[in-house]
């Protein structure tokens, strides 16, 4: 469909809607005019997001995002409809307390993470904050065994060297 085409459509649906209701008559749309609403439409009824960036052709999502109206209730809605759907879809089990063993597990695995990462000692041989006493005394001693943090920039440090 060519975009004379398309024009010609919306105006002879002006027309018509003018016909029958008066207060439409010198209102004017375009083709562009549906496209906030239609990009609204399939997000919010389910269309993936970076689909609907396609269909408008959009090169960067974040386009897509402007078109689309997105109310807090419907974020709301729309994730506890995902939850119920993805628990509906799991062993029950998944979703029980964990034990107080787990629970540890889980924090030390992230403690012993942030001290491989090196996310809990600063160039400054600081330690950056933490949650727990015991990460503390791992990121203070990691830190103190720390070779001193390397130069970056600036060109090399080292003497000209002479010829003989």
């Amino acid at each position: 469909m060519s975009s004379t085409t398309v024009w010609r459509v919306i105006r002879r649906a002006c027309e018509e809607l003018a016909a029958t209701r008066p207060e439409f008559e010198n209102v004017k749309f375009a083709p562009r005019d549906s496209r906030r609403p239609f990009a609204t439409e399939l997000v919010n009824n389910g269309l993936p997001i970076h689909i609907g960036a396609a269909l408008l052709g959009h090169l960067d999502i974040r386009t897509t995002r402007g078109y689309v109206a997105v109310f807090e209730e419907d974020v709301i809605t729309r994730y506890q409809q995902f939850l119920a759907q993805r628990r509906s879809m799991c062993p029950v089990e998944e979703y029980r307390e964990p034990t107080a063993e787990e629970w540890s597990d889980f924090r030390d695995h992230f403690d012993k993470r942030r001290v491989e990462l090196g996310s809990c000692g600063r160039p400054t041989g600081r330690p950056a904050p933490t949650n727990s006493p015991a990460s503390a005394a791992r990121c203070s001693a990691s830190t103190e065994d720390a070779a001193p943090p390397r130069r970056t920039g600036g060109g090399s440090r080292r003497p000209p060297q002479t010829r003989s």
